[in-house]
């Protein structure tokens, strides 16, 4: 693969993560249509992304990291799934009246533990991966860049 090839990738990724893994933020006026947009009904459930297909990303993404062997990717998908967890954490509050309607209303839901544990465990496997990444040194995209 080539370097720009490669860079592209690199930054496609991150940027996927920072749009499936950040978390909403509540509005001020008609709940729901500020919060996912004037076209959801509420046959389409909660919006933002289930349990399983967050596990799932952050697996993809993982593997993606490792596969790019580049460190400071792994350290902006860490700091992305940290920010995702302060995020939620935050704005998932039962006292907040915005949050608690779009809940009644059915376009949010709950931050369940999972979704929290999930998020530890990314944060720690991106940062290993990271520290890993960088005891090990730079890695030569091609045979070209080995031979000066």
């Amino acid at each position: 693969m080539t370097k720009p090839l490669l860079i592209l990738a690199s930054v496609g990724a991150a940027l996927l993560t920072c749009v499936f893994t950040a978390q909403m933020s509540p509005a001020f006026a008609e709940v729901c249509d500020k919060i996912v947009g004037e076209d959801w009904t509420r046959d389409q459930g909660p919006a933002g992304l289930s349990i399983r297909a967050k596990l799932l990303l952050l697996i993809a993404l993982f593997f993606l990291a490792a596969w790019a062997k580049r460190p400071w990717l792994s350290a902006l998908l860490c700091f992305v799934a940290a920010l995702s967890l302060l995020l939620g954490l935050l704005f998932d509050d039962e006292n907040n009246d915005i949050w608690r309607a779009a809940i009644h209303e059915g376009c949010a839901r709950h931050t369940e533990l999972l979704d929290d544990v999930i998020q530890c465990v990314a944060i720690a496997g991106f940062a290993l991966l990271a520290f890993l990444q960088i005891r090990k040194g730079p890695v030569a995209l091609n045979k070209a860049h080995t031979n000066g």
